[in-house]
C-alpha cells in the first residue's frame, strides 16, 4: 500500500524544519547576547530588552508546537485513511483536494484502470470516469445530495488506460472541513451483466405469456398468421436476423419448413437443410432431441468429414435450433439465425426457448386437431343430413303403401269375416294392428327428422299459451285418467313455437300415460338460472330406474312392453333433440316413490344450433 502526501503536508514539514533551525539559531544568539550583557552589565540595566527577548523565544516555541501538532494530526488522519483504504480492496478509493485533484489512491487503480499510482496523483478524476449527464445541473445535484445525506451514489462510464470502457458505481463524500472528497469506485460489470440477463429473462417471460394468451384466444382461421407474427416478435426481441419453425416428416425423414420470418426477407431454409444434409452429426443431434447451438459457424468445420461443403457459403454467422417435442416424440424444431454476429445462449435462455417451442407445438397441434374436427363435423353433418333426408323420404314414401295395405286388409276383414276359419280372422286382425303401429312409428320418425331439417325461425314464444294448447290437445286423456295439471306463470322465450308445443305435449303426455294407481298430478314450473330458463315437469307416476335415466333419451329405447304401454320409444328422443336444437340440456330426476321430474334449460338469448 502506497500513499502519496499532499503538497500542504509537505509544506508544513518544511516550515517545521525551518522554524526549528531559526529557534536553534535564536537560542545560540540569546546565549551569546547574555554573555555580552553580563560583561557590559547592560542587560540588567535595561529590563525591557530582557522581556522582549523572552517574548520572542516563547512565540517561536509556540509556533513550532502548533505546527508540529498540525503535522501530527494530518499524519494520524492519513494513517487512518491508509487503514480504511487497506480494507476496501478490490475497489478503488481516491482522495481529492478542493481542486478535484487526486492526492491519495490505492493499488487497485493499477488493476482496474491500468495506471500506476505515480501516473494518477495530481490528475483530475475526469481521466478515470465521467457521468452520463456531466453538466452543471447534474453537478449541483451531486453537491445537494452530499449536503443533505453526506454522500452521493451514481453510475458512470469508466475508461481504462488503453481506452476500454466499462461501467462503474461511484460513491462520493466530502472530507470534514470541505477540503476535498473521498471517492469509492466499484466495478459493476458483472453485476450489470447479471442485471441485464435478469431483465432479459423477465421481459422474455412477459413476451411468452402475452403470446400464449393470444394463441388461447385466436380463432382457427387466424392461427397461421398469429404464429408468423409471434415468430417475428420473438426473433426481433432476441436480436436475431431470422426465425423459423420446421416440422419433422416421418414419411420423408427430414425437416419441412412450416413458418419462416426474416428481417431482410431472406429465406435461408435451403441453407439450413444443406447444413443438415452435409453434416449428419448436426441432424443427428436434432433427431436425438438435443439443442444445436453454434456460436460461430466456423465451428461446424469440426463436424464436416467430406470437406466439400463450404460452411461460410450459407451466410449464417451463428444459429440455435431447439427441438419441439410432443408426448416424448420429435415434432420439429424452432430455430434462430444471425447473419453477422456471434451469439451464445445460457441454460436459462434455452429453457425459455423450449417453453416457446412448447407453445408453438400446442398451437400447431390445436390447429391440426381443429382441422380434423372440422372434417369430421362436416362429414357428420353431411351424413346426418343425408340420414334425415333418407328418413323423411322413406317415412313419407311408406305412408302410401301402408294406407293401401290398411285399406285392403279392412276390406277383406269386413267382406270375408266369418267365411274363413277363426285363425284367418285373427291373422287379419294382427295385420291391421301391425299397420297401425307401423304408421305410428313412421309418424314419430318423421317428427324426429323434422326437428333439425324443417325447423322454423326462433320468435317470442309464450310458454303459458303453449301449455294451454297442449292441455286442450290432451283433453281426452286427461278426462279418462282424471289427471290434474297445474302450472305457474311461465315466461315468453325465443324459440320455435311448434317444437315447444311438441316438447311439452310429449312430456305431459308421458306423465299421464305412465301414471301410478293414483290419478296423475302434474306440476309445471320455471326458474331463472344465470343465463338460462330452467323448466320442470313433475309428476307422481311410476318413476324411472336410476340406471335408465340416460337410456330413455335414446331413439327406439323402451323400458316397458307394448302390451302394457303403447308407444314407439321415440318421444323422449324427440324431446332431447328439440332442447339441443335450442342450445339447452334435458335430464330427469326420479325415484319409484315420488314419480319423476323432467328438467330442461333454454338459454334466455337462445339461438339455433345448426349442428342438430
Amino acid at each position: 500500500m502506497k500513499i502519496r502526501y499532499s503538497k500542504n503536508i509537505a509544506r508544513d514539514l518544511i516550515i517545521v524544519i525551518l522554524l526549528s533551525i531559526i529557534l536553534a539559531i535564536f537560542s545560540i544568539a540569546v546565549d551569546i547576547n547574555n554573555k555580552i550583557y553580563d560583561i557590559l552589565s547592560f542587560y540588567n540595566k535595561i529590563p525591557l530588552a530582557h522581556f522582549l527577548i523572552n517574548l520572542i523565544f516563547l512565540l517561536l516555541s509556540g509556533l513550532l508546537f502548533v505546527t508540529y501538532r498540525r503535522w501530527r494530526k494530518t499524519f494520524c488522519h492519513e494513517q487512518e485513511l491508509k487503514n480504511i483504504i487497506d480494507s476496501i480492496e478490490p475497489n478503488v478509493l481516491l482522495v481529492t483536494n478542493s481542486d478535484g485533484e487526486i492526492i491519495i489512491c490505492n493499488e487497485t487503480i493499477s488493476r482496474l484502470f491500468g495506471y500506476k499510482i505515480d501516473e494518477i496523483i495530481g490528475k483530475n478524476t475526469d481521466i478515470l470516469y465521467k457521468f452520463e449527464f456531466d453538466d452543471t445541473l447534474f453537478q449541483n445535484q451531486i453537491l445537494e445530495n452530499i449536503e443533505n445525506s453526506g454522500f452521493h451514489i451514481g453510475f458512470a462510464i469508466a475508461t481504462q488506460k488503453d481506452g476500454t470502457k466499462f461501467q462503474v458505481e461511484v460513491i462520493t463524500g466530502n472530507l470534514s472541513g470541505g477540503d476535498g472528497s473521498v471517492i469509492l469506485i466499484r466495478d459493476i460489470t458483472e453485476r450489470k451483466i447479471a442485471q441485464d440477463a435478469l431483465k432479459f429473462r423477465l421481459e422474455f417471460e412477459k413476451l411468452i405469456a402475452m403470446i400464449s394468451t393470444i394463441f388461447i384466444n385466436t380463432k382457427f382461421d387466424k392461427i397461421d398468421s398469429e404464429i408468423t407474427e409471434a415468430l417475428s416478435e420473438i426473433t426481433k426481441f432476441l436480436d436475431m436476423d431470422r426465425g423459423y419453425i420446421s416440422i419433422y416428416s416421418q414419411k420423408l425423414e427430414r425437416m419441412v419448413s412450416a413458418f419462416d420470418w426474416s428481417k431482410t426477407n431472406r429465406n435461408s431454409e435451403s441453407d439450413n437443410l444443406m447444413i443438415y444434409k452435409e453434416i449428419p452429426a448436426i441432424y443427428k443431434k436434432i433427431k436425438n432431441i438435443e439443442v444445436v447451438q453454434i456460436q460461430n459457424i466456423d465451428e461446424l468445420s469440426q463436424y464436416s468429414d467430406s470437406g466439400k461443403f463450404d460452411i461460410k457459403s450459407c451466410g449464417i454467422k451463428s444459429l440455435i435450433n431447439v427441438p419441439m417435442i410432443y408426448a416424448g416424440q420429435l415434432i420439429g424444431l424452432i430455430g434462430f439465425d444471425s447473419y453477422n454476429k456471434e451469439k451464445s445462449w445460457s441454460d436459462e435462455d434455452i429453457a425459455l426457448l423450449r417453453m416457446v417451442g412448447e407453445i408453438f407445438v400446442n398451437t400447431i397441434k390445436r390447429k391440426h386437431t381443429e382441422i380434423e374436427l372440422m372434417k369430421k363435423t362436416h362429414e357428420f353433418k353431411r351424413s346426418n343430413k343425408e340420414l334425415e333426408q333418407f328418413a323423411y323420404i322413406a317415412s313419407h314414401d311408406l305412408q302410401e303403401p301402408l294406407r293401401n295395405i290398411k285399406s285392403f286388409v279392412e276390406i277383406l276383414s269386413r267382406r270375408y269375416k266369418g267365411k274363413f276359419d277363426s285363425d284367418a280372422d285373427d291373422f287379419m286382425g294382427y295385420i291391421v294392428d301391425s299397420v297401425k303401429r307401423m304408421r305410428l312409428l313412421i309418424d314419430d320418425l318423421l317428427q324426429y327428422s323434422r326437428v333439425g331439417s324443417h325447423a322454423e325461425d326462433f320468435e317470442p314464444t309464450d310458454i303459458g299459451r303453449i301449455v294451454e294448447n297442449v292441455i286442450d290437445n290432451l283433453r281426452p286423456m286427461i278426462k279418462e285418467t282424471g289427471a290434474k295439471i297445474t302450472f305457474d306463470s311461465l315466461p315468453t322465450i325465443m324459440a320455435d313455437s311448434i317444437q315447444m308445443e311438441q316438447l311439452f305435449q310429449n312430456l305431459i303426455g308421458n306423465a299421464i300415460k305412465f301414471h301410478s294407481e293414483k290419478p296423475p298430478a302434474i306440476a309445471i314450473s320455471t326458474d331463472r338460472k344465470n343465463n338460462d330458463w330452467l323448466f320442470m315437469v313433475k309428476d307422481n307416476g311410476i318413476g324411472i330406474p336410476s340406471d335408465a335415466k340416460n337410456k330413455i333419451f335414446v331413439i327406439f329405447q323402451r323400458l316397458h312392453s307394448r302390451d302394457k304401454y303403447v308407444g314407439t320409444g321415440i318421444g323422449l328422443a324427440i324431446c332431447k333433440k328439440i332442447v339441443e336444437h335450442h342450445n339447452g340440456k334435458i335430464w330427469v330426476e326420479s325415484n319409484s316413490s315420488n314419480g319423476s321430474t323432467f328438467l330442461f334449460t333454454i338459454p334466455i338469448k337462445s339461438e339455433r344450433n345448426n349442428n342438430i
